[in-house]
């Protein structure tokens, strides 16, 4: 979910009754925007992170007209910032979890029956709250951004889910590297959360992240001469290292190319494993995935 800056004049609509509410709330979308109100003016102030911690400070305000009312809460933020966030976006009186399983299927109540066609990705976090029905369900709030759908009054088996610190932990983080945009940051982010590989549900993933993009140093490499299509266009790097090594040209779908390098080892990339290649010219390093020798 894109963060937008910007400033909007609504009508309001103020619930005159003393809040009475749950004080806590998490924010379910990665990116969402915390408002200053200005006079009847919604004036952004910054973006929140999924997972964030609010105290909600009172009754909610209807802003907007027509198809874009929206219903918006009072909070203070961890740094104790005052604003307005959208209410659909945020779980009040909630507890966090993590979806464990690669598909869970949701339940329009909490018995097994009642099972329906929409799921939850795995590593979906989510608000949580009792179900006093049956203890093998929770009922949940949830914010799925592959299909940018709000989930809220639905049930999930307990079993689907981890309420692991770490894992919860872990869930949030890969949700703010895949939104991450800048290489640089992506990597301070990814490395600074190395401790996150003993999360029991979501270790293997961030390993999986930490393997790719460990410098390779330079590689035991044996003559290769030879003929290569490429076979998807692809950038050529100064050193077999496709995070830290540095873009030195491009080569690109359908071109020839001639190679003079191997490296000896194969190395996995992406789930996809290979060796790389030193090209004659341009001259750098390219994963072998992109080439495909000239019968």
């Amino acid at each position: 979910m894109k963060s937008i800056i910007f400033v909007l004049v609504f009508s309001v609509s103020v619930a005159s009754c003393e809040y009475n509410g749950p004080k806590d709330a998490f924010v379910l979308a990665n990116g969402i925007s915390l408002y200053n109100d200005n006079s009847g003016k919604f004036e952004w102030l910054e973006s929140l992170n999924i997972g964030d911690k609010l105290q909600v400070l009172g009754p909610n305000k209807t802003y907007g007209t027509g198809d874009s009312e929206r219903l918006y809460d009072k909070v203070t933020d961890s740094v104790g910032k005052v604003g307005w966030v959208q209410d659909n976006l945020i779980a009040k009186g909630a507890s966090l979890a993590a979806v464990q399983g690669d598909k869970t299927f949701l339940y329009s109540a909490p018995q097994d029956i009642k099972v329906t066609d929409r799921v939850l990705p795995r590593g979906t976090v989510l608000g949580i709250f009792p179900a006093k029905e049956n203890s093998a369900f929770v009922k949940i709030m949830a914010y799925d951004p592959s299909r940018d759908r709000i989930y809220r009054d639905m049930y999930i088996k307990t079993s689907d889910l981890t309420q692991n610190a770490q894992d919860i932990q872990a869930a949030i983080t890969l949700r703010v590297l895949k939104d991450t945009k800048s290489k640089e940051a992506w990597k301070a982010l990814l490395m600074s959360s190395a401790n996150l590989v003993s999360s029991p549900v979501f270790g293997q993933d961030f390993q999986q992240l930490l393997n790719n993009v460990q410098p390779v140093t330079t590689p035991q490499a044996t003559t290769a001469t030879g003929s290569y299509h490429v076979i998807q266009d692809s950038s050529v790097y100064d050193s077999p290292d496709m995070m830290n090594g540095k873009t030195v040209a491009q080569v690109t779908k359908g071109s020839q190319v001639q190679v003079d390098q191997e490296s000896q080892d194969s190395y996995t990339i992406n789930g996809v494993q290979g060796k790389w290649f030193h090209l004659v010219q341009p001259a750098g390093w390219v994963f072998g995935s992109t080439l495909q020798a000239v019968k």
